[in-house]
């Protein structure tokens, strides 16, 4: 095929004759053609079109009238963009005479005209075709400029439907088919209900009629045939008109293509909602106005112009371009009754290429909405927030107008201002949302909302929402520090500086750790960047020492040392200028003051390295013993050797005069220390401290402390072997101590032998002597092995050994068994309880079984023990002897100290024994008496222990029961 790039209208005609363009012999060929047609376009593109089929329903009448016969006039466009406009019409005789023919003329249009199907289709449907053509004429045709018309009455379109008794619905399904039709979805097939030699005139003024109310994308695109003898499916065709009864309803070649059957009344393939169709609503309306259809067409066209093809022919597109179209026209029906739609298809075209003329239309239909709805808003109407959504959305186009802009401020305004007046305020929340979203949009808002006053009624209300919803003190801080960097007029507001600060202390008092929040808020307000001028204008502000000191007082005020960690006291700043800190607490209340103080002396004692008591040389005496509870509270969480020296400062009850209740230390020590060896450790650590050793000696009531902790609380110490060796043998200075602890846990036979040396010695020789006699009597067979007199034992009887395991007595302890709920794995659950009345405390605490045996014997069931529960009785006397013993050893403490040199050789251990005299009497009773007996220092009970089992069990009264090599009865079933 030969490119022509000419203007020129070709021609091309073709029927049956003696010979052809391309045969020499008869037969149906190109008779004649221009000469600027390819003779291969001609035979590929041309010839298939060239064509016709007589109705059935003349020739099975033998009609000889050609002109009764319709002619097909056919109009389809090449893929190279021509397009093709011919009409067949049939011949009762050929050249010979003998037989009928057809005759086919065309008119091909090159694509550089092809555009001219848009506005003249008229002409093109009432071209002048030629009926025959001889070809001894030649057979080249002539090129045309335009296309020869025959004259031809205007169309009047209602006139016409009614005749087709097409009424407005087939009017819109046939609309809507062709639409669908032209992009090559489906065939659409008609049967008009009117004469057969009048089909295609009919056809053709019905084609004029949808031509123009098709949009100029389609009338570019669609082919037609005005007849047809039967449906057939022709590439390029769209619409085609076939005869009367050619529609079978069962043929299934066409069962899914668009069919009219006018002559049978039969429409398919086309129920479609027609409610909701404003293109074909407005194609209808207008219908008989072809000036207004034109005007709409030129506007859709226009707007489409550099959109991509699939939009150009999307019915949808030509719906929304016609609501678009009838805003303009001031109709504004359809927005108001789907305007979240219509907004969101305005936006959608306005996104579309470039800001052409018509571009700036539809920015200038948005511009009118909004002041619709400004107008709407004012009068008291709240708009959807999508709606609202949907004019912020304007802000990403890429080209926007100062005047779409500009009203969307006023617009939010006024939008919120209403919520907030009509109390909808879930309704103000999603609008704010809706500001929020867009970065320029929040910052024009609120630097409109702030610099023209209005911050009391439109800022306030939404920072406060902001801050009651932030789930962390730091989301407080994190939130100010954008306010103030984007919008610097907040610096100067005070009403926005209140409302951080009392957000921020109310969101540190819900904080699990609130001291060591305050701290990290402190340093992250201090390290704020500078990095850009907004940044250091607001490091600088008046609004962050606002902060900074709302953290402080918090600190100060609010902070529970009864519950800091020693992490978060270290952290806080303002003690590490105690002086600066003390003189700015002045300005409080006595209580606060006192609590400053206590502070520092906290901070100065956990922070040094090795502090001394004058840590505590600004506290009163209650403060010194507060200041020491919290203090032991901190070193209770890591007690460890690095420790000690901060430990005794603890236990100082006069700083003046250093005095330390060892006692009370040790016991911490026991109660505290993780494990023994770290009380061991205290002890070697404590040999080359002053306050526990003078003169290589220890003070006599810290010997004495020592030896009641051994006999109240490690009985065991000395038979361990490891520490035995490690602390207690290596000991130069506490040695004696020890020694004196070990005799004085001994046996009482052990204790007298070492208080009575003579004795000893008496007892071993009486031992020696009796053991020689007796060895002497055994030699000479005077008497046996067991000091008795030998004798031969009776016949028939020799030596027999019996082996009696003794039976285990049941102890008179009573015992009561109950169910209780507990937790276990982290779920409650049923257990049984076993409570045991033990007479003294030395027995409750030496109770602590592994397992309990239920009804031992040969049936006897092993019960697993979840827990046990220590004593919980108390000797209500045992505190009060304590402080006695305490400051009797405070008191002899300083009696040692003012006798100093003059005593240095002094035994410490005879001291010790005086202090301690009771103690030893006390225990030496303890050792001579049965278990349960009571000592002096005990109360007089009874002591429960509770054994907690791992299941419920059913244990009744008179049960018995064995638990540590003891048996015991159940007394009750609680």
């Amino acid at each position: 095929m030969r490119p022509s790039s000419s203007t020129w209208i070709e021609q091309q005609m073709y029927t049956r004759e003696r010979r052809g363009i391309f045969r020499t012999n008869e037969g149906y060929d190109t008779v004649a053609v221009s000469k600027g047609l390819d003779p291969n376009m001609v035979k590929k593109v041309l010839h298939p079109f060239c064509t016709y089929d007589a109705p059935a329903e003349l020739t099975a009448s033998g009609e000889k009238d050609g002109s009764l016969y319709p002619e097909s006039i056919h109009l389809y466009h090449t893929e190279q963009g021509a397009s093709v406009l011919g009409r067949s019409i049939y011949q009762a005789q050929d050249f010979t005479g003998l037989r009928s023919a057809f005759f086919t003329h065309h008119y091909v249009i090159p694509a550089e005209r092809s555009e001219e199907v848009v506005n003249g289709f008229r002409q093109w449907l009432h071209a002048d075709y030629a009926a025959h053509y001889d070809i001894e004429e030649g057979t080249e045709l002539a090129q045309l400029r335009d296309i020869p018309v025959k004259p031809a009455a205007q169309v009047q379109p209602l006139e016409l439907l009614s005749e087709l008794k097409i009424d407005e619905r087939i009017f819109k399904q046939l609309l809507f088919a062709l639409t669908n039709a032209a992009t090559g979805r489906k065939k659409v097939y008609v049967a008009l209900d009117v004469p057969i030699d009048k089909l295609s005139a009919y056809a053709a003024r019905l084609l004029e009629v949808l031509f123009q109310s098709l949009p100029y994308a389609y009338r570019r695109m669609l082919g037609f045939m005005t007849y047809s003898k039967e449906p057939e499916s022709k590439k390029g065709i769209h619409v085609m008109f076939v005869e009367k009864g050619s529609l079978r309803a069962n043929d299934r070649n066409i069962e899914r293509e668009y069919i009219f059957d006018l002559a049978a009344g039969r429409m398919m393939n086309v129920d479609i909602e027609l409610e909701h169709q404003p293109y074909l609503e407005f194609a209808w309306k207008h219908l008989n106005d072809i000036d207004a259809l034109e005007a709409f067409y030129r506007y859709a066209d226009q707007l489409l112009i550099g959109t991509e093809q699939h939009k150009q022919i999307a019915l949808i597109s030509y719906h929304e371009l016609s609501i678009f179209y009838q805003l303009e026209q001031g109709d504004y029906t359809l927005y108001e009754e789907h305007k979240q739609p219509v907004l969101r298809a305005l936006l959608g075209h306005m996104a579309q290429g470039e800001m052409t003329t018509a571009k700036q239309r539809l920015h200038a239909l948005f511009a009118r909405l909004e002041e619709l709805e400004l107008e709407n808003v004012k009068q008291g109407t709240l708009p959807e927030p999508d709606l609202l959504d949907g004019f912020k959305d304007y802000l990403y186009q890429e080209q926007v107008t100062e005047r779409g802009k500009a009203q969307l401020i006023p617009l939010f305004i006024h939008s919120i201002h209403q919520a907030a007046v009509q109390s909808n305020h879930a309704l103000s929340l999603r609008y704010y949302a809706i500001v929020a979203s867009h970065p320029e949009l929040s910052r024009v808002f609120f630097d409109t909302v702030l610099n023209r006053g209005l911050a009391q009624s439109l800022f306030e209300p939404y920072v406060a929402k902001q801050f009651q919803e932030a789930p962390r003190a730091g989301d407080i801080v994190d939130l100010v520090c954008d306010w103030g960097t984007r919008h610097t007029q907040v610096l100067k507001l005070a009403s926005f500086r209140a409302m951080a600060q009392e957000a921020l202390i109310q969101k540190l008092r819900k904080e699990n750790e609130p001291v060591k929040i305050a701290n990290a808020i402190l340093e992250q307000l201090h390290r704020l960047p500078r990095g850009r001028d907004e940044e250091i204008e607001l490091a600088d502000s008046e609004l962050m020492d606002t902060l900074i000191y709302a953290v402080n007082c918090f600190l100060l005020l609010e902070s529970d040392l009864k519950r800091i960690s020693k992490q978060e006291l270290l952290q806080i700043g303002f003690l590490q200028q105690p002086k600066q800190f003390i003189q700015w607490a002045r300005r409080f209340d006595d209580h606060v003051q006192s609590k400053a103080e206590k502070m520092v002396a906290l901070y100065d004692w956990f922070h040094a390295s090795a502090p001394e008591v004058f840590v505590f040389e600004r506290l009163s005496q209650e403060e010194l013993e507060e200041t020491q509870q919290i203090g032991l509270r901190l070193l209770q969480q890591e007690l460890s050797e690095g420790q000690f020296a901060r430990l005794v400062l603890a236990f100082y009850r006069d700083t003046e005069s250093r005095q330390v209740e060892y006692g009370a230390l040790l016991q911490f020590l026991h109660q505290s220390a993780k494990n023994k060896e770290v009380i061991y450790q205290f002890f070697q650590w404590s040999e080359d401290h002053h306050d526990f050793v003078r003169s290589k000696k220890p003070s006599p009531a810290y010997a004495a402390a020592l030896l009641n902790y051994f006999k109240k609380y490690d009985r065991e110490a000395f038979k361990h072997r490891t520490y035995r060796k490690h602390y207690f043998e290596t000991s130069s200075v506490l040695g004696p101590v020890y020694q004196k602890a070990k005799v004085e846990l001994s046996s009482p036979l052990m204790r007298l032998l070492a208080r009575n040396k003579r004795a000893l010695f008496s007892l071993v020789a009486i031992i020696i002597v009796v053991g020689g006699a007796l060895l002497a009597l055994q030699a000479t067979g005077i008497m046996g092995a067991d000091g008795k007199k030998e004798a031969n034992p009776p016949i028939g009887q020799g030596d027999q050994t019996t082996n009696v395991k003794p039976e285990i007595p049941v102890s008179s302890t009573p015992v009561t068994t109950g169910v209780i709920r507990t937790p276990v794995d982290g779920a409650e659950k049923e257990v049984t309880v076993l409570t045991f009345f033990f007479a003294s405390q030395t027995e409750a605490d030496g109770f602590t079984p592994e397992s309990i045996i239920l009804d031992p014997g040969s049936a006897q069931q092993t019960l697993a023990i979840l827990k046990r529960e220590p004593s919980l009785e108390q000797n209500p006397l045992e505190g009060a002897d304590e402080q006695q013993g305490d400051a009797s050893e405070a008191g002899r403490q300083g009696k040692a100290s003012d006798q100093g040199d003059q005593n240095e050789e002094a035994d410490p251990l005879n001291s010790s024994e005086q202090a301690d005299t009771s103690a030893d009497s006390d225990t030496d009773k303890q050792q001579s008496q049965t278990d349960g007996a009571k000592t002096p220092s005990e109360s007089t009970g009874p002591f429960e222990v509770r054994i907690l089992l791992t299941d419920k069990h059913d244990i009744k009264a008179g049960t018995v029961i064995q638990a540590q090599e003891k048996k015991f009865t159940i007394k009750d079933q609680v």
